[in-house]
């Protein structure tokens, strides 16, 4: 089937990373504006986070072979949809609303990185030989570009935004993060992907 050939799998997979990776946290730093940086900080920024970010990086190597890639993309779905919807409560100043995204916070690190691990690995399993560090690299680099992008915008226009236009990145990072559960189920099991080199 088509939908089963290398070229359209790393397709599926570059679509998720911009959705779910690179758009989402292009917009979270202008969605940060909002809240209060003296509650987000007592996680964000801190040993605590990096730690929570290393374990997972190890973990997102077993569980993508346990569960497979598609259970740990909507994986990275879920917790990306949770910290949208968390952001919002905290920006609307809710009772409790700090304690709810600091927890959705250390979940989406936790599948985000998961994710990350998984995209790489996908990167590397469905090109052949001679094309994965191209691949590689190209991923990479589009990935971390959007993220970078994302940090000289708050730096830069962050103070200058809008309640209204930090409420919109919200939204829009919310929509994201649900759109990409279509390219988390197109996704097809590794042994059913047969590549160029016809292995």
């Amino acid at each position: 089937m088509r939908l089963q050939s290398p070229q359209v799998q790393l397709g599926v997979l570059f679509s998720y990373g911009l959705l779910v990776v690179a758009l989402a946290e292009f917009l979270t730093p202008c969605a940060m504006t909002l809240l209060d940086a003296r509650k987000i900080h007592m996680y964000m920024g801190t040993w605590r986070e990096q730690l929570v970010i290393s374990v997972s990086g190890v973990l997102g190597i077993l569980a993508t072979n346990l569960l497979g890639p598609r259970a740990m993309l909507l994986l990275g779905t879920c917790t990306g949809t949770l910290l949208s919807a968390a952001m919002a409560v905290a920006a609307h100043n809710v009772r409790g609303g700090y304690p709810f995204f600091l927890v959705a916070k250390i979940a989406d690190d936790v599948g985000h990185t998961m994710t990350r691990v998984c995209l790489v690995t996908m990167a590397l399993t469905y090109p052949c030989e001679r094309k994965k560090a191209r691949v590689l690299a190209l991923f990479q680099f589009v990935l971390d570009m959007f993220i970078t992008l994302g940090e000289v915008l708050k730096q830069n226009h962050g103070i200058r935004h809008s309640r209204s236009q930090a409420m919109c990145t919200i939204w829009a990072r919310l929509a994201f993060t649900c759109i990409s559960a279509l390219c988390a189920i197109g996704v097809t099991p590794i042994g059913t992907v047969v590549r160029d080199s016809g292995v």
